[in-house]
């Protein structure tokens, strides 16, 4: 283990502790708290699976899933066009069809980067969404200082980079050595993500 994943790691499970000391039942922190404890939880079963020589690409898939699930969720609280979306209840089982589509043409011996890819470019739309909503009819006087703005703008920085990183991966990557120098950058991404989050964890309120 790297310095990079091991940094990613510790860090993604700190974030969890962190931020269940943190829990609000208000709307839409509770989300972000789930988000960060489900990544914890599935971090550390995937490292145990590994350091026992198990298979454990199934469980980035199922990731993908539950993040995008409790992501969709905060975006929905947090965005008035997102929530407004008459469809929106739509979206659960067209997402569930199309992940297994995804998934059934990825392999379960290496990380296969489409379910990665249509992940990190929906959310970086969701968003960039909710972004524009606030430019649009403003609620706070000092942005920078509201838990919105870095729980927001990590997923943008995250899952935005995150899918460039992955594209790059399946274009560049020849060979498991390319790819795993690839996917470095996809821990030094998620070093920076889980700091985001950290400073929307501080400045939110019980």
């Amino acid at each position: 283990m790297n310095g990079f994943i091991l940094t990613s790691f510790v860090s993604t499970v700190a974030l969890a502790i962190y931020g269940t000391f943190k829990f609000s039942n208000s709307n839409p922190i509770k989300w972000i708290v789930v988000y960060c404890l489900a990544d914890a939880i599935i971090e550390i079963f995937t490292n145990a699976l590994a350091l026992n020589g198990i298979p454990n690409i199934f469980l980035y898939y199922i990731l993908v899933w539950i993040e995008t699930f409790l992501l969709l969720l905060y975006f929905k609280s947090v965005s008035a066009t997102i929530g407004s979306i008459p469809y929106l209840k739509l979206f659960i089982p067209v997402y569930v069809i199309l992940l297994l589509i995804l998934v059934f043409l990825s392999s379960t011996k290496s990380i296969s980067p489409y379910s990665g890819i249509f992940q990190g470019l929906l959310l970086f739309v969701l968003g960039l969404i909710s972004f524009h909503d606030e430019l649009r009819a403003a609620r706070y006087s000092d942005i920078l200082r509201e838990p919105f703005f870095w729980f927001v703008a990590s997923c943008i920085v995250y899952y935005g980079c995150s899918s460039i990183v992955l594209i790059g991966a399946k274009i560049f990557a020849v060979d498991k050595e390319v790819f795993n120098y690839i996917w470095n950058y996809q821990n030094i991404l998620s070093i920076l993500k889980n700091i985001m989050i950290t400073l929307g964890f501080m400045l939110s309120r019980k």
